[in-house]
């Protein structure tokens, strides 16, 4: 149990709060800050700017009123905003990306249909300790919009293939 504990104290740490950053998340119009829990944000971090980029911590929803397009669990004095990144020194830097979706599009980001990501942004880790060191928030995160994939529905790819396969049979005679 010690050395769980020592491991687990090992891990880096982050503030998930993106209100220092000053740039908000959009919808896919450009205009309209993400809102409540509809929308859904997460840590994405990599050891490397050009790596492959992992989930970190659990999603969060999006604040809402004046706050809207932006996420910290702590705003109004609820729960911490810490994220532990598995697998990160205390001290060290680390990239990030801050991934959002619509709820109603896809349950994570990796199956959500309407979804954007920040550009990659260098953290410096707190944690550790003792005294553990202080975290760093995401206020170097880059503003973005969604941006929504059209996927056709079965249906009409099958009509489509048919029309196809008329016109070859027309073509032929």
């Amino acid at each position: 149990m010690v050395s769980a504990l020592s491991a687990a104290a090992a891990d880096g740490t982050v503030d998930f709060n993106t209100v220092g950053s000053g740039n908000p998340v959009f919808d896919v119009n450009g205009t309209t800050a993400l809102s409540g829990s509809g929308f859904m944000a997460q840590i994405y971090w990599s050891a490397t700017p050009t790596g492959t980029f992992v989930a970190g911590g659990t999603a969060q929803a999006f604040l809402t009123g004046a706050a809207a397009g932006f996420v910290s669990p702590s705003f109004g004095g609820a729960a911490s905003d810490s994220v532990t990144l598995a697998g990160t020194s205390p001290g060290g830097s680390v990239s990030v990306q801050v991934r959002a979706w619509k709820v109603s599009t896809g349950a994570t980001w990796d199956v959500a249909t309407t979804r954007g990501s920040s550009a990659s942004f260098t953290v410096a880790m707190g944690g550790g300790g003792p005294p553990p060191l202080p975290n760093s928030d995401l206020s170097g995160m880059p503003g973005f919009k969604l941006t929504a994939t059209v996927v056709p529905e079965p249906s009409t790819i099958a009509l489509g293939l048919l029309g196809a396969g008329a016109l070859l049979l027309r073509r032929k005679k």
